[in-house]
């Protein structure tokens, strides 16, 4: 239990504001600037929890950037499942790839409580390929994966409490953390404000980033891994001239403590700087301490939008800290009475601006900049065929890192 603590003492200190002050007297005494940023961010983000409270309106919905936090409370237990057929061609130097995916996704929802629910998400993937790869090779033809399984409290109407699996697509900032990626611990979701057409939301997460140490020259016992992020949501829904816009901002603010050394190994070969040439003795160049914001603007007339966040790791060197993304979207195009939706992206994450072990793969990870382009049909209420094409450039020469370019077409359905 001893471990346990120490390892969430700044969850602890997050929870006890006498505690915080202590330590920002003892980060004062060392001159710690950095350190110093994050607890007056941890201040004001409760003091801002404390006034954002009182308002206890009566809201009309909850709004997140997830729709799983959509409870039904009609039904004790629902089930529900997804399932895919794709095919995929991709190209990195001299390790590619062809093959055909079938994938399940299992999701199932149980009212314990009138007030407490259980949520799981499984995936079930099996495969044939073929694969040439000089690292990361795998003979594996199938997996699962436990996307996530929490219970989720909700104390009053505006509290939302989740604890187990948690599912990092809640975000939906794949250069940062993809949205497949899963993390163990804790997130609130505060409901502040809802006045007419706009609501406010404070949402906030503790959690230990999974990882796998089998190394047998590992000398001692790594610390926990801990991650926190805390985000602030508004939701506008515009009218003007009776034509109604939707405009959502986000201000985001995230941090890793104790990575571990076969995290900064992995990392190293995917675009972080790093230090050691072994899974037992490498280390990343940098902390992360990660401040960004992000907008979303959408036109439901034209079916039209745009999206774009960046940001910035303020503990690294500021040559290789910054990402950015920009996604323009049509969803309601129609052709020959068919309703077809087009994305443009275009992606730019520098060599430390975020963990590469955890962002997205699907666009190379760190040390990249690139586009990608997505034609998707809808052939019925539950299903659509999707062509996706990505290519993606090495920013800074990286003996590991290559351009990589891949194309994939898939079919979804729903059940």
């Amino acid at each position: 239990m001893t471990i346990i603590v120490d390892q969430f003492e700044i969850c602890r200190y997050f929870y006890n504001l006498q505690a915080l002050n202590r330590l920002a007297l003892m980060l004062l005494k060392k001159r710690s600037i950095c350190m110093l940023k994050n607890i007056i961010f941890v201040h004001f983000s409760i003091l801002m929890f404390v006034l954002g409270f009182g308002f206890n309106l009566e809201a009309k919905k909850f709004n997140s950037n997830s729709k799983n936090y959509k409870p039904r409370f009609l039904k004790s237990s629902n089930l529900n499942y997804e399932w895919g057929l794709s095919s995929w061609r991709w190209k990195e130097g001299l390790n590619d790839s062809l093959g055909v995916l079938l994938n399940v996704k299992i999701n199932w929802e149980k009212e314990l409580l009138p007030n407490l629910l259980f949520q799981a998400s499984v995936d079930l993937k099996a495969s044939k390929k073929r694969l040439q790869q000089h690292i990361f090779g795998s003979n594996d033809s199938g997996v699962y994966s436990l996307r996530s399984a929490k219970l989720i409290g909700i104390p009053t109407k505006n509290l939302f409490i989740e604890a187990g699996i948690l599912s990092e697509s809640f975000w939906n900032k794949n250069l940062l953390i993809s949205s497949s990626s899963s993390f163990i611990g804790f997130r609130q979701s505060w409901h502040i404000l809802n006045i007419k057409n706009i609501s406010v939301n404070w949402n906030l997460e503790q959690s230990t980033p999974p990882s796998d140490s089998n190394d047998s020259y590992r000398l001692n016992n790594e610390k926990l891994p801990y991650f926190f992020m805390s985000q602030w949501d508004i939701d506008w829904d515009i009218g003007y001239k009776k034509k109604q816009w939707n405009l959502k901002y986000n201000l985001f603010y995230t941090q890793y403590f104790n990575l571990p050394s076969i995290v900064a190994f992995q990392s190293g070969l995917l675009g972080n700087s790093t230090r050691g040439d072994a899974a037992s003795n490498s280390s990343f160049d940098f902390d992360f301490k990660i401040v960004g914001s992000g907008i979303n603007l959408y036109y439901p007339l034209f079916g039209a939008g745009l999206e774009s966040y960046l940001f910035f790791n303020y503990a690294a060197d500021k040559s290789v800290a910054n990402a950015r993304f920009l996604k323009l979207y049509f969803d309601k195009i129609s052709l020959f009475s068919q309703d077809l939706s087009l994305v443009f992206e275009n992606f730019f994450v520098e060599p430390d601006a975020t963990i590469s072990y955890y962002n997205s793969a699907a666009y190379g990870n760190n040390n990249r900049e690139g586009f990608s382009v997505s034609l998707s049909w809808k052939i019925n209420n539950f299903s659509k065929i999707g062509l996706k094409y990505i290519q993606s450039s090495v920013i800074n020469i990286d003996a590991f890192q290559e351009k990589l370019q891949s194309v994939s077409l898939g079919l979804e359905s729903k059940i």
